[in-house]
């Protein structure tokens, strides 16, 4: 679990910077490199103990790509995601799960966490079928729960701050940073 989790978190590394360096002209962006890293380490928690070594750089490299490709369509459609939470929990945690699926080895040492093998080993597509139905019952359990929460919020104590305190910015108002 160790060696996949720290693979799987140096090859998002290398996407975020090597992606960082080519589309930002010759500089690095670091936030960029971080998400990515973090990508990686969300992308490989659901499968870290019953995986290998190659199959950690793959999940890694393309949590860090789905990670990027998502921050930024998240820009472009004005959703304000200043830490990149959706992208690095949200989209690199619905692809660790769904990867789990395609490359799980049978756990053969301590025979709890997986009996069988992920698509790519050659157990079907049965446990792809099972992480893919795991992501739809989180999402919706998550939603209706925020959901609920968020209304209960709001006919309490209100969810917005008045129109003079959202210009003046919450930084300012909620926590007097200049």
């Amino acid at each position: 679990a160790a060696a996949t989790t720290l693979m799987s978190a140096s090859a998002a590394g290398a996407v975020g910077f090597v992606g960082s360096y080519i589309i930002n002209k010759k500089k690095f962006y670091i936030p960029w490199i971080i998400n990515s890293v973090l990508g990686g380490l969300v992308s490989i928690t659901a499968t870290c103990a019953v995986t290998g070594i190659w199959e950690s750089l793959v999940i890694g490299s393309v949590g860090a790509v789905l990670v990027l490709l998502s921050d930024a369509a998240l820009r472009r459609l004005h959703i304000d995601d200043p830490v990149s939470a959706t992208s690095v929990h949200g989209v690199a945690g619905i692809w660790g799960l769904i990867s789990a699926g395609f490359f799980t080895h049978k756990d053969t040492v301590t025979e709890y966490f997986s009996d069988r093998h992920g698509l790519v080993k050659g157990g079907g597509f049965y446990l792809l079928g099972v992480q893919t139905l795991a992501c739809v019952v989180i999402t919706a359990w998550s939603a209706i729960t925020s959901a609920i929460i968020l209304v209960l919020i709001n006919l309490t104590v209100g969810l917005r701050v008045s129109m003079e305190e959202e210009i003046l910015g919450s930084d300012m108002v909620e926590h007097n940073i200049q």
